[in-house]
């Protein structure tokens, strides 16, 4: 049976004690799918996160700051979200480009590759891909993720369709060429819908905003895949 990986991007839908509380609560089913649950707490969160995680999920993060350590206030640097245990990071999702430029996300890929922490990019549209172009271009053996995230998709409920997803994912790897990297899908996804993506081949976990913070639809979501 094919194994997929669960990305929880918790956003900011939790605060620090609610994010305490629901890993508190919900270990011991989280390490029933270990290690294939990536959760993604807000910053905040993080070092009281990491020391749940033995045997239980693995950590991410949301974001890191493009510059090492300095003087850059109000950022997180990757060298500290590898001390804290984060294996993975979120970086250019859609809620975040508007402020950030393609350079500015390749910076962040490349902070992420130099603390051994694994990417994973998200991108709306080809423009999206110009990051991982220089990424993989530098890197060609990398651990890549990229999260197909639509536009249309995002917190609006509705899922694009296995075809749609499938086109993308082709039209990634014409651009891309080959590589190490791997591919999530996000956006709404549901209990309800997610037998849709199930059969795309090449689709290697997903991306999972609010259902994620609900336990019963995370448990539901792994189980129908």
């Amino acid at each position: 049976m094919k194994k997929y990986m669960y990305v929880a991007n918790w956003k900011m839908f939790f605060s620090h004690k609610d994010t305490c509380a629901w890993l508190d609560a919900h270990a011991q089913v989280l390490s029933l799918f270990y290690p294939y649950v990536v959760i993604c707490t807000s910053h905040e969160s993080l070092a009281y996160a990491t020391t749940c995680t033995k045997n239980t999920f693995i950590l991410g993060a949301q974001d890191c700051s493009e510059f090492n350590l300095g003087a850059h206030t109000g950022q997180i640097c990757a060298q500290s979200l590898s001390e804290l245990g984060c294996h993975y990071c979120i970086v250019g999702h859609s809620e975040q480009r508007m402020c950030l430029t393609n350079e500015k996300i390749f910076n962040k890929l490349m902070q992420l590759q130099q603390h051994n922490i694994i990417p994973i990019l998200c991108v709306s549209a080809a423009t999206d891909l110009e990051p991982a172009a220089h990424f993989i271009k530098k890197y060609p053996q990398n651990n890549l993720l990229i999260a197909y995230e639509p536009l249309a998709s995002v917190g609006t409920g509705q899922v694009a369709t296995a075809n749609q997803i499938s086109t993308v994912i082709q039209n990634i790897k014409k651009q891309l060429g080959s590589g190490g990297y791997k591919f999530l899908y996000g956006g709404s996804i549901a209990p309800e819908n997610i037998s849709i993506l199930k059969p795309i081949k090449d689709l290697d976990g997903f991306l999972i905003g609010s259902a994620s913070t609900d336990i019963q639809k995370l448990v539901a979501i792994i189980e129908k895949t």
